[in-house]
């Protein structure tokens, strides 16, 4: 009896922590399409990421205090949704960083995550521009996702050398401060990715 019992328990947590991993995929999902539309222009593509996160409730057997912060996730995803403006998206998804990071430092399964989200390889001296452009900007986003210093400096330091010029970044900056300062490079971008750039 109590053998069925533990094992109709474990089932029923190893089903809930699989639509957990499936839920933060998605979340994942969404996050980066909201990010691209913003670095490419396309404003579109951002409120619809936002308008798929508004709709999501709380992942099954997420704890506390990980559970408050599903609701920083909605109002930022509100705000993508109704952005009217590039850098109102831009605004948004660095807030959904922002508070995405703060779930995964409370959530307890922290450690296990980066198994289940595809995160950034390690830099490579032979990506031509694009290439490194585009590393720079995923390595600061995994940074931002999992509180990543080491990351985020690394992605800075490599969008200075692809992009040009950025302003100095302290390594005792707050989270908040990088994430702002990620959004502020997601509206630059989109001045040449976006719509109406000179080619």
């Amino acid at each position: 009896m109590w053998l069925i019992l533990w094992l109709g328990c474990w089932e029923s947590v190893g089903e809930e922590r699989d639509a957990r991993v499936a839920q933060m995929k998605l979340h994942a999902a969404m996050a980066r399409q909201a990010r691209e539309g913003v670095r490419l222009g396309d404003l579109d593509a951002a409120r619809r990421a936002g308008v798929v996160l508004l709709e999501q409730k709380q992942p099954p057997g997420l704890h506390h205090p990980a559970q408050g912060y599903m609701d920083q996730v909605h109002r930022a995803a509100r705000g993508l949704a109704q952005a009217v403006t590039v850098a109102d998206a831009a605004g948004g998804v660095g807030g959904l960083a922002l508070a995405c990071s703060r779930c995964h430092r409370a959530a307890p399964w922290n450690a296990q995550a980066h198994a289940w989200i595809d995160v950034a390889g390690e830099f490579r001296e032979d990506l031509d521009d694009d290439a490194l452009h585009g590393w720079s900007i995923e390595r600061m986003w995994d940074g931002l996702l999992w509180s990543r210093e080491d990351w985020f400096m690394e992605g800075w330091a490599s969008a200075v050398r692809s992009m040009g010029p950025l302003e100095p970044l302290s390594s005792d900056e707050s989270w908040s401060g990088r994430s702002r300062r990620f959004a502020g490079l997601m509206e630059t971008c989109a001045g040449c990715h976006g719509p109406g750039a000179e080619p």
